[in-house]
């Protein structure tokens, strides 16, 4: 062993801990602490043997730990991505102004400054919501459950509900049923209107009267 002491509450111990190992130790109840150029320490190792890192750290090789492992950073810079031990092509990567969600190696959710893609379908258990003056667009939408629309709704072409189409085709706005009855009315006591040129046509009372 070798045994560096500066002065008589600090010492230093180089030792041999095994074949072909050396260890570097601060005596029992003293702190090591590693630094260059004589000045300020860049790695503090308390007596739990915890490292603490003074400026930014550079490793050039895997960081690792237990499924059990705790800790906390104040920040860590990645130049690509981190990824999945053992499943590589499942990882979360970098590029300038854009994060990925990659799965099986798909992107499944990109996310940019100006907007979050997303290429899977969206499962909640909550609400979806957005502002009055909020603005997107849908591949296809897939409710199981009742969807409230409390604001306008535009559809650029038709909207199929069972076997009717709503929408317009063929230079014209059309309602048609394929394969069922088609139901026009009220319930209760109200009038239906037909109206064209924005007039009044066809008008049918609650009782049944038909003025046209």
């Amino acid at each position: 062993n070798l045994t560096v002491a500066p002065d008589s509450d600090s010492i230093l111990i180089v030792k041999n801990t095994g074949t072909n190992n050396v260890g570097v130790f601060a005596a029992s109840g003293d702190v090591l602490q590693l630094g260059a150029n004589n000045t300020s320490y860049g790695i503090s190792i308390n007596t739990s043997n915890q490292a603490t890192f003074a400026y930014d750290a550079t490793f050039n090789a895997n960081i690792s730990g237990s499924s059990t492992s705790t800790g906390s950073f104040g920040q860590i810079s990645i130049v690509d991505k981190i990824v999945h031990a053992g499943d590589t092509n499942t990882h979360i990567q970098f590029g300038t102004d854009e994060v990925k969600l990659r799965t099986g190696g798909s992107s499944r959710l990109i996310a940019r400054d100006s907007n979050i893609e997303l290429y899977v379908p969206l499962v909640t258990d909550s609400n979806i919501s957005g502002s009055s003056t909020s603005t997107g667009s849908f591949g296809s939408l897939v409710s199981s459950g009742v969807s409230t629309l409390t604001g306008a709704v535009t559809l650029g072409s038709t909207l199929k509900v069972g076997n009717t189409t709503i929408g317009n085709w063929a230079s014209a706005d059309r309602i048609e049923t394929n394969g069922d009855d088609l139901f026009m009315g009220t319930y209760g006591s109200h009038t239906t209107v037909l109206r064209t040129n924005n007039s009044d046509r066809i008008t049918i009372a609650a009782g049944g009267d038909v003025t046209i």
